[in-house]
């Protein structure tokens, strides 16, 4: 079997994250991945209500230009995507854009993109584990 890297360029980085996920997750052991689980739901809303003028949001704090989503790692944190329909964009088909780049480093997620089909403008899916 001959692989051509030059063929499959991006891909490769997807390959790499999910052999790196494997590699970690055997280094754990099994007995460390059990206990683990992936909650994965999907939500819908109807029409929104006309929001008043006056509407009073939620504090909201600006960072500088360059500080990434990654930054926000913890259970304390939540990261949110609102790229592409298809949960994990193009990343099986050399997306590079940040949905992709979550799904590269964080591999688990992968396995969300065979149980949730497109969602609609009106829908979100919550993964959370």
């Amino acid at each position: 079997w001959d692989y051509d890297a030059e063929r499959w360029m991006s891909k490769n980085i997807v390959l790499s994250g999910v052999l790196l996920y494997f590699l970690h997750a055997s280094r754990l052991g099994a007995g460390a991945l059990v206990d683990e689980s992936l909650t994965i739901t999907r939500k819908a809303f109807g029409p929104l209500p006309e929001a008043p003028s006056d509407a009073m949001f939620c504090p909201l704090d600006l960072l500088q230009d360059g500080v990434s989503i990654t930054d926000f790692a913890g259970q304390e944190n939540l990261q949110a995507d609102f790229a592409n329909s298809y949960l994990g964009g193009g990343v099986l088909s050399g997306g590079g854009s940040q949905e992709e780049g979550m799904f590269v480093e964080h591999p688990e997620l992968l396995a969300t993109m065979f149980f949730v089909e497109r969602m609609l403008p009106h829908e979100a899916v919550e993964i959370a584990g």
